[in-house]
């Protein structure tokens, strides 16, 4: 049995903050943040592989694992729960702090087992942080659900330019070259949206352009290859922690991109060129199949459940 800690959302905020968005439509209000995207699809997965689980129940319940996804508080009740003996093996992550120091180095604690985080280049920041973390930090990615059935791609009319962090110029560059070449496009803000009508949008949708400098995972990339939309990423090459100032030099505005899901371009001089490779390349991509075996609700709680095998676990 697993228990899943998430730290529960204060109603009263959650309701004027969901107000508030639907008046203003700006990411400051955002009530569909990441983090409850992880613990929906932690929940979809375990239960599409038959694994029992618990949400948030005491950490006094008889369990194998208690998973602490996010919440520096449901963390710090489940530290005590490891330090009286009533927690077995304990997991954080991957949506508690940004970096381990923050709030007092919480996740240096060496009660606890493992430590998950989104991608591969989030855990090499990690362990250029805290070298002794190394050993128990792993990467695991959230899933996303993949629709039963979608509409060929061929019977779609429109792109997608999904705009979340980039400069202004490259946005007028990408929208000034599908003008040019006469694609129908519409632009998304990040946090302008419902993850319904995002997920309306990608239906009709042939490709999207994503311009965003670094993503922990890239959940919105995902739900776009779930419904079989190849993306074309920028890729900057390089992030600039908003947190730290830290220069981190690694492809980090798309995690889990590969060849069967797009591919990316690094400057706005070399936009219209690779944009030329990609609409030649767009009926090789098979980004959906991509996302049903590798990051789907039910790959990512296999993900889950190999890395605490990998302690003993037998469950």
């Amino acid at each position: 049995m697993i228990n899943i800690l998430a730290q529960k959302q204060n109603p009263i905020k959650q309701t004027i903050k969901t107000g508030l968005f639907y008046l203003t439509r700006h990411a400051r209000f955002l009530p569909f943040g990441g983090d409850s995207a992880v613990l929906a699809s932690a929940q979809r997965g375990l239960r599409a592989i038959n694994v029992p689980f618990v949400v948030n129940a005491s950490t006094h319940h008889q369990s194998d694992v208690t998973w602490v996804i996010r919440g520096t508080k449901s963390l710090e009740q489940a530290l005590r729960g490891k330090e009286e003996g009533s927690i077995k093996f304990l997991v954080a992550g991957p949506n508690i702090v940004v970096i381990p120091e923050h709030h007092k180095g919480i996740l240096k604690n060496n009660l606890i087992d493992c430590i998950l985080v989104p991608s591969a280049w989030n855990r090499d920041w990690w362990v250029s942080l805290e070298p002794q973390l190394a050993q128990k930090i792993y990467v695991w990615p959230a899933g996303v659900t993949v629709p039963a059935t979608i509409k060929p791609r061929a019977q779609r009319n429109q792109w997608i330019v999904f705009l979340k962090r980039a400069p202004d110029e490259l946005y007028q560059k990408v929208i000034r070259t599908l003008e040019q070449k006469h694609i129908n496009y519409k632009t998304i803000r990040y946090g302008s949206y419902t993850p319904n009508e995002y997920r309306a949008l990608l239906r009709e949708s042939v490709a999207m352009i994503h311009l965003q400098d670094s993503e922990s995972q890239g959940l919105a990339l995902q739900e776009a290859w779930a419904h079989n939309v190849p993306t074309l990423v920028w890729e900057p090459g390089v992030m600039i922690s908003p947190v730290t100032g830290q220069r981190w030099d690694a492809d980090t505005a798309a995690p889990y991109l590969t060849d069967q899901a797009g591919m990316n371009f690094r400057t706005k001089e070399s936009f219209a060129t690779s944009l030329d490779t990609f609409i030649n390349q767009l009926p090789r991509y098979t980004p959906r199949s991509y996302v049903e075996a590798e990051l789907s609700d039910a790959a990512s709680a296999h993900k889950f459940m190999e890395i605490i095998k990998k302690f003993g676990y037998t469950g």
